[in-house]
């Protein structure tokens, strides 16, 4: 066996995100190519958005890229799609018109077969796609005891894997905050993404990260018309006042 000296260490070639910078440092890199992502959170916080803005910044580099839905049509996210590339330059909104794709499948049993037939064969629709997004994984009915669309989740993985298309599945969470579905779906991705809510921020967490350090202290992100980006606030703040009591029996000053 080698001593550690001795293995090669080749890097990963990545899908550059220049429009999300702050997304690129909270995962430590570019999107590496062949990386299983998954990124949690619950309903409404942002996370169809953000896959948007994802797929937004690949698909301008003239890279195809599939948004498979579960739970919405292709028109819910049209309309999400409108406001977040309202702003963008007349090429930059025909190379994403001419990249982005948009599918559905009822059942998480179908994802083997899109990805030999639809997406891998040469003459296919979806051939040459560097990203997948998958949205959601609960839409497709996986749970703990849902074994054979668990397989069918770690087979299109390992192909996926295998041929270097990087991969982000959207997923909800638990009411008691955890991340939904069975346990051993976290073992199986290289990195998560956290998502949460406190008020209008949306705290932006990295609890795994295989290609870089983990974030556990967390990004602070804001939501506006345009889609995520990362908060003037970006620190917790404390501040410490002392007075003194003791004007009588019903004052005290500060």
């Amino acid at each position: 066996m080698p001593r550690i000296s001795d293995i090669e260490d080749k890097g990963k070639e990545g899908l550059d995100l220049p429009g999300l910078p702050w997304f690129t440092r909270a995962v430590g890199s570019s999107l590496i190519r062949g990386g299983i992502y998954l990124l949690a959170g619950e309903p409404g916080i942002g996370k169809t958005t953000l896959s948007l803005q994802i797929l937004g910044e690949i698909a301008r580099q003239e890279v195809k890229v599939l948004y498979i839905l579960t739970e919405q049509s292709p028109a819910d996210v049209k309309r999400v799609a409108n406001r977040v590339f309202k702003s963008e330059s007349p090429d930059a909104s025909r190379e994403i018109g001419t990249n982005l794709f948009v599918d559905t499948i009822d059942d998480l049993e179908m994802l083997p077969w899109l990805i030999n037939h639809r997406i891998l064969p040469r003459d296919s629709e979806y051939n040459g796609c560097q990203l997948v997004v998958l949205d959601s994984l609960q839409g497709g009915g996986l749970s703990s005891a849902v074994g054979k669309k668990y397989r069918a989740l770690l087979s299109f993985i390992g192909t996926a894997k295998g041929t270097g298309i990087t991969c982000m599945f959207v997923n909800h969470v638990t009411k008691s905050g955890g991340i939904a579905g069975p346990k051993a779906l976290e073992h199986e991705v290289d990195c998560v993404v956290y998502i949460r809510r406190a008020l209008r921020l949306r705290p932006l967490f990295v609890p795994k990260n295989r290609f870089g350090p983990a974030l556990l202290d967390p990004l602070v992100l804001i939501m506006d018309e345009k889609g995520l980006r990362e908060s003037p606030h970006t620190s917790a703040e404390a501040n410490a006042v002392f007075g003194y009591s003791g004007i009588g029996d019903q004052f005290a000053e500060a």
